[in-house]
């Protein structure tokens, strides 16, 4: 069965993305912070979500935010561990900043922000990584 871990702090992206992927029978692995996400991926996945800004309500309104943020998880993440990493983040600056860590730690990864004009080729994306076998 194939992993994923997903360091995201709004449940009903999770929840799309395990409907995304209900098929495949892959096992999501929810991390809603830095320090537990870290922790997750220190056991064998076979790719890795990334958010950036975590603390933030489904509203859009903030709550206190986390002390650490997507990009932390990036620094933090093991240089060794090589399986794609998909971006989600909609915090543009956020976001890339994410992506360069990952890069120059020789990490494959892509940003594809979670908005609604993404979502039919983020899933199709996703199908195919995770219904092939």
């Amino acid at each position: 069965m194939k992993r994923v871990i997903v360091l995201e702090d709004m449940e009903h992206r999770v929840q799309w993305l395990q409907q995304v992927l209900r098929r495949s029978k892959a096992k999501i692995v929810w991390k809603k912070d830095v320090e537990s996400f870290i922790k997750a991926s220190k056991k064998p996945h076979d790719m890795a979500i990334f958010d950036h800004d975590l603390g933030i309500l489904p509203t859009g309104g903030y709550t206190t935010p986390l002390p650490l943020n997507g990009a932390d998880a990036a620094r933090l993440y093991d240089p060794e561990v090589k399986v794609p990493v998909l971006i989600w983040s909609v915090n543009p600056e956020g976001g890339k900043r994410i992506e360069q860590i990952l890069l120059e730690k020789g990490i494959p990864a892509g940003l594809v922000p979670f908005f609604d004009e993404n979502l039919y080729n983020l899933a199709r994306m996703l199908r195919e990584l995770f219904e092939t076998d």
